[in-house]
């Protein structure tokens, strides 16, 4: 009844417009009262909380390192730098097609959907915008190669998070996940290819004013050029992210004469040009300022998980996902979970978690399990236009849902999967002890 009650009022927010925090907190209060009515303490209960609030401090620092990054890039010339040189070499004809392989490439590199939209994704919408093409299309292709990465990159902590649930090395599953992922990938790619933009913008003016806002040596690409090889390196995408920063603050200061304070400002509150300046509205935003609003969201809905975990308020929705399974099958329940968890936690991150803890049961044989996390809950997350990991990446591409249907790789991986599911179909957990039980025997014999 709980749960019911918390999905009602976060669709009443989604239809009327008012911010997801409010149903969140209206949530976490409704979630705290029922755990004080099965005999938890208020200190027990704000002890939960905290619990599962620490378990979100990694993804609390990739969105500060993030937003610092959309900032002082703006702000030191390595985003101008890449549109001014970019933009002659894009031909506008299949310039979505561009966007979405550039995209994938750069989401295989570093493994973080939200960090491609803002370094990779923020150039591609500004070349979008000088050359007349469609931003919701190429918002939707920049997003979809985006999240190519949270499977096939050994850089994704969602993977790795994917792994660690399901007890699998990463390299065991890594083939899997690739195979899964390329009919999807190559009609998506199709499909981009034939949003042909008509448009041939004159873009001479806004590249001459790009010239003459900033200095534009070829040093300032410094950042992005280090972030790549470290990561091809495997270095830590945190660690890789914040040298990146680094980088543009002593570029920023050193290069395009900013001050110490002007600097300060780009990262924390954004780079801004003047109202009245003709790049305003394609080089404005960033800043950690941008990414307070999606780490709160992640920090209270993570109190969520802590209270979950120990007070076993989850038990009645895995039982109701086992009968599930036995009447629609165990792939069509685990895609209905990923969507409601995902809709419910508003994160990547907590849907995952919650999908596993409901779901797990029902599989025989973790190696499936993987790979349908993978194929419904992480693809999902970009669909559902409350949840951070589709609000955010619209936000900082500056565009609304409208660009949700766009985002093709996501909508084709869950049914790509479904006939996948037809031809090598889920293992039930029974089928797994029987052979278990086989193998034993035989292997006590020897």
């Amino acid at each position: 009844m709980i749960f019911a009650v918390f999905i009602g009022v976060l669709v009443l927010c989604v239809i009327t417009g008012v911010s997801v925090v409010v149903a969140l907190v209206f949530g976490y209060g409704l979630f705290a009262v029922g755990a004080y009515r099965r005999g938890w303490g208020w200190r027990d209960i704000l002890q939960m909380s905290w619990d599962g609030i620490k378990k979100a401090k990694n993804m609390v620092a990739m969105f500060l390192l993030i937003g610092t990054i959309t900032g002082i890039w703006r702000a030191c010339g390595t985003i101008p730098w890449i549109v001014y040189f970019s933009t002659g070499l894009i031909d506008p004809r299949f310039f979505t097609l561009c966007a979405f392989l550039l995209s994938t490439m750069m989401s295989i590199l570093i493994g973080s959907s939200v960090g491609v939209v803002s370094t990779m994704g923020s150039v591609l919408m500004i070349v979008a915008s000088l050359i007349g093409a469609d931003p919701v299309i190429t918002a939707g292709a920049v997003i979809s190669g985006a999240y190519v990465g949270d499977r096939a990159s050994p850089m994704s902590s969602c993977g790795r998070l994917v792994c660690e649930l399901t007890d699998l090395d990463y390299y065991e599953i890594i083939g899997r996940w690739c195979r899964t992922a390329a009919f999807p990938f190559f009609i998506s790619a199709a499909m981009y290819f034939f949003f042909r933009t008509s448009a041939s913008a004159d873009t001479t003016a806004a590249v001459a004013e790009l010239a003459k806002t900033f200095q534009l040596p070829w040093v300032v690409a410094l950042p992005a050029v280090v972030l790549l090889v470290l990561a091809l390196f495997k270095v830590n995408v945190k660690v890789n992210m914040l040298v990146g920063a680094v980088l543009g603050a002593v570029l920023c200061m050193a290069v395009q004469h900013a001050g110490f304070w002007e600097t300060l400002s780009a990262i924390f509150l954004g780079f801004h040009l003047p109202a009245e300046h003709p790049l305003a509205t394609m080089m404005n935003g960033g800043g950690v300022i941008s990414m307070v609003r999606p780490a709160f969201i992640v920090s209270f809905s993570s109190a969520y998980i802590g209270i979950f975990e120990k007070t076993g308020m989850l038990s009645g929705v895995e039982a109701f996902s086992e009968k599930m399974a036995q009447k629609i099958g165990t792939y069509f329940a685990t895609l209905v979970t990923g969507f409601f968890a995902i809709g419910f936690s508003c994160n990547q991150t907590l849907a995952v978690l919650l999908a596993n803890q409901v779901c797990r049961k029902n599989y025989g044989d973790k190696k499936q399990l993987a790979e349908d996390l993978s194929n419904t809950v992480v693809e999902v997350a970009a669909l559902v236009p409350w949840s951070i990991s589709c609000s955010i990446p619209l936000a900082i591409l500056g565009v609304g849902p409208a660009a949700v249907p766009f985002i093709f790789y996501a909508i084709l991986s869950p049914v790509c999967q479904f006939f996948y599911r037809r031809k090598y179909p889920i293992i039930p957990p029974e089928a797994a002890e029987t052979k278990q039980e086989v193998i034993q025997p035989v292997a006590s014999a020897q």
